[in-house]
């Protein structure tokens, strides 16, 4: 393999990478070596969108929360966080799930606060998954439907690729001539 990078030569005959010592840390090196595994293995992707569009709404809010009130209000605002997140997990219209949590936690705090306890059935029916339950018109059904039309295209996708790896092996498998079986003698070839 030539140069890639500026810093990765050839690989030796027993696979091993030699790149230059020029004051690349060990961490460079390894990845150098590792190039020519991502080379070689065409199953690798060559990009990594699917993992950038995961973090990506936590890499833009950790922006945008530095200026979101005083440091000692992070744990309120990482808990405000995970319950939203968990409400867009199960498809909930957020507005709608946040104004009726939020007003039912109120009037509990005012009227009745032994039901607050941890692990109250009050406060369990007020998660996510069991409060869709009980509102179903607050649930996204068009984001359900979504979901599971981009879950069967992969699994269709998936599928296919199955089915051409499994198949491609055998047609690129030549097989032998009839006089080059195995028991054929070589005088039976050449008999007229």
């Amino acid at each position: 393999m030539q140069k890639v990078g500026g810093g990765l030569r050839n690989l030796g005959k027993t696979g091993s990478c030699r790149s230059r010592q020029n004051g690349k840390s060990r961490a460079e090196r390894q990845v150098l070596c590792n190039a020519g595994d991502y080379l070689s293995d065409g199953r690798i992707p060559i990009d990594n969108d699917q993992s950038e569009r995961t973090i990506r709404p936590l890499t833009v809010g950790r922006v945008n929360w530095l200026f979101l009130g005083h440091p000692q209000a992070a744990a309120g605002r990482l808990q405000l966080y995970s319950v939203v997140s968990s409400a867009h997990r199960h498809h909930l219209v957020i507005d709608d799930y946040l104004e009726d949590v939020l007003r039912r936690l109120a009037d509990a705090q005012q009227n009745h606060p032994a039901d607050l306890e941890p692990g109250s059935p009050y406060l369990v029916d007020l998660l996510p998954d069991r409060w869709a339950l009980s509102h179903p018109q607050s649930v996204r059904q068009d984001r359900i439907e979504e979901r599971s039309l981009v879950f069967d295209a992969k699994r269709g996708r998936r599928a296919r690729a199955r089915l051409e790896a499994r198949a491609t092996p055998a047609a690129t498998i030549p097989t032998p001539p009839a006089s080059d079986a195995p028991g054929a003698s070589s005088q039976q070839a050449r008999a007229p």
